[in-house]
């Protein structure tokens, strides 16, 4: 399951030493950037003006902007890492694991191995749609024949 989480992941990062972190100062600098444009407390803000973007301003927002992307990505995909590995730690034995989680293609390519069936459900906070909630698919994945409803 890591491993799998770990490939999608590769396709959006840059995986070499120390990116990680580069990332979370870069996004820590363009909050702080924002709030207080003083460039002589922003290195790597200002390291990147006339590359990245014209002006320092710039480079922040496109900082702020690729952490946006990649959380809507990082999301889904730790719902489904961390969802899996749950089931799997209360499965009775290997034949009887079944995840049931919302359908989005990272989760699809996560799980491409298992056996998948699309289900619509509705969600809603107080506990009763009202009338107001829209369908929407959720995928159940297991490592057994799912049978359609009947």
């Amino acid at each position: 399951m890591k491993s799998a989480a770990d490939a999608v992941r590769r396709r959006y990062v840059t995986m070499i030493a120390g990116q990680e972190m580069l990332y979370l100062r870069k996004e820590a600098e363009a909050r702080a950037y924002l709030a207080d444009p003083n460039p002589a407390d922003y290195p790597l803000i200002m390291a990147e003006v006339g590359i990245t973007a014209p002006e320092a301003w710039h480079v922040a927002q496109v900082y702020l902007g690729l952490s946006a992307v990649w959380i809507s990505l990082a999301a889904p995909l730790e719902t489904a890492r961390l969802g899996a590995i749950a089931q799997i730690e209360v499965a009775e034995d290997a034949e009887t694991i079944l995840l049931s989680i919302n359908d989005v293609p990272e989760v699809r390519e996560i799980f491409g191995r298992f056996r998948m069936a699309q289900a619509n459900t509705t969600y809603s906070i107080s506990g009763h749609a009202g009338g107001n909630a829209t369908p929407r698919p959720e995928l159940l994945v297991s490592n057994w024949t799912l049978e359609p409803d009947s």
